[in-house]
């Protein structure tokens, strides 16, 4: 009698040991598996990362819910993981976390309130009131420097420069090749009544680099003529000019030379005016002549090319 429960004992023991190794195989995780460069599979070999720790059976209530361990296994272990992903990357199932599921609504316009207008307009004001009193300053600070005994010509005419407003800004529409601006601008800094023979006369030199610039050799001509009467009325020492009318006489025969490069009238009157000159009257003379005048537009052409610059 003593040796069957003896037996008894034994079996329940055993059948409740083989279900906890069940239990054992089942709860425990599968060991990675890294290809290796061969093509084949080795398993980790650092004892510690290869040996997971067991997942306990989810409990409810204090008892076993029969699928608690396989449901652990297959759910993340790092809070915020998400499903699907391996080794950090994320998976090709799902919404991105940071994706939008639904349209965003259009942000609201935003409108000044007749305050908030109101403030700025009186800061803009301060801004300008404020320049206008440094330029007032300046003005004043350089008229003085007009009157100042102490200081050269040549000085207080670089002063006078800037007060001419057109000039500066037939300036900045010249490098911006606005020509014709240019041209208008510089043409109201001339009646300026600061503007001094000096200033025109450099204002002039601006303008013929805009007619240069433009191609338009009449305009160069009529131009240069114009400041060569101003070097013929007056005195421009401080520029190292002497009062001549040798300008003005050269910008006339310039100009007579540059309207005949495309007018044969004009080519045919000057042509008739030298041989007059030299009292030639034989056709070979003639052709000689041309020949002579032709080189000299051509030598009038190139200086109005090298002013394009």
């Amino acid at each position: 009698m003593d040796n069957q429960r003896v037996a008894i004992v034994a079996l329940v023991v055993s059948i409740c040991l083989f279900s906890l190794f069940l239990l054992y195989l089942r709860s425990k995780p599968a060991r990675p598996h890294v290809a290796s460069p061969s093509g084949g599979e080795e398993q980790a070999t650092t004892r510690g990362a290869s040996r997971e720790k067991q997942t306990t059976p989810t409990t409810s209530g204090g008892r076993n819910t029969g699928t608690s361990t396989q449901m652990g296994s297959s759910l993340p272990t790092t809070p915020g993981a998400v499903p699907g992903a391996v080794n950090g990357k994320a998976g090709t199932n799902g919404l991105s976390p940071l994706e939008m599921t639904g349209e965003q609504p259009d942000l609201p316009p935003v409108r000044l309130t007749p305050d908030t207008a109101a403030q700025l307009e009186e800061k803009a004001s301060r801004i300008r009131e404020h320049r206008r009193k440094v330029l007032d300053a300046s003005e004043s600070w350089m008229r003085e420097k007009l009157n100042d005994e102490n200081l050269t010509g040549k000085t207080r005419e670089v002063y006078r420069l800037r007060l001419l407003p057109d000039m500066k800004e037939g300036i900045r529409l010249l490098e911006a090749s606005d020509f014709q601006g240019a041209l208008r601008a510089f043409d109201r800094a001339l009646d300026d009544p600061d503007a001094s023979a000096v200033s025109k006369y450099l204002i002039y030199d601006y303008m013929l680099q805009a007619a240069a610039r433009m191609k338009d050799k009449m305009l160069f001509a009529n131009l240069l003529k114009s400041q060569g009467d101003l070097q013929r009325d007056n005195d421009l020492g401080v520029l190292g000019l002497e009062k001549s009318s040798q300008a003005a006489d050269y910008a006339e025969y310039m100009s007579e030379h540059l309207k005949a490069a495309n007018d044969r009238a004009a080519l045919d009157r000057i042509v008739e005016r030298d041989m007059k000159n030299m009292r030639a009257t034989s056709s070979a003379d003639r052709e000689r002549v041309e020949a002579d005048v032709r080189e000299r537009i051509g030598e009038f052409e190139a200086y109005f090319n090298d002013r394009k610059s």
